[in-house]
């Protein structure tokens, strides 16, 4: 399906590979740009998020967890790049130029708001019983590392020990409320 893993099913690989892949479509987007030099920052970002970024999330749902600093790296090069600024300028200050967030939090809000459709589905549905699979392998191997103990360490570091406690969230927007409450 075009997501690379090793042969002892770690993910680790495919970020990188999404990177690759990402970084010559950047080239190709910039040779067709140099040809336009009016073209505004708003609609160079416009073009990177229709053209780029769905290779660079491309399967995260799968990879969510990994750091993907590689993916991460040619984020913030592309920035960096519009911008005309250094390297070494910070990335939260490129950020908050382009009004723009980190892809890692954007996965993490996408894992928080799948669990939430997970959690909310019919007892039948296939998710439904892999999450539960998960879940009981969890409660019965406390050493066990899987999707639902990484989800539990994410929604703990966020002050929401007592949303993964329950396993149920009734409104979406209750909980993204929460979530940036608390940061």
């Amino acid at each position: 399906m075009g997501i690379l893993f090793t042969t002892g099913g770690s993910f680790s690989e495919a970020p990188n590979t999404l990177a690759g892949q990402s970084l010559k479509a950047i080239f190709r987007l910039n040779k067709y740009l140099y040809r336009f030099t009016n073209i505004y920052v708003k609609h160079k970002l416009d073009l990177f998020d229709k053209l780029i970024l769905p290779i660079l999330k491309y399967g995260n749902e799968v990879w969510d967890f990994h750091p993907g600093n590689s993916v991460k790296k040619v984020h913030l090069q592309f920035y960096k790049r519009l911008l005309g600024v250094k390297k070494c300028t910070q990335n939260d200050f490129v950020y908050g130029e382009l009004g723009r967030t980190s892809l890692r939090c954007q996965r993490l809000n996408n894992i928080v708001k799948d669990w939430i459709k997970i959690v909310n589905s019919s007892e039948q549905k296939y998710v439904k019983i892999i999450y539960n699979l998960l879940y009981n392998d969890m409660l019965d191997k406390p050493t066990c590392v899987n999707w639902c103990t990484l989800l539990r360490y994410l929604l703990c570091s966020l002050d929401l020990e007592e949303v993964w406690m329950y396993q149920s969230v009734g409104n979406k927007s209750t909980l993204l409320m929460l979530m940036l409450k608390k940061e």
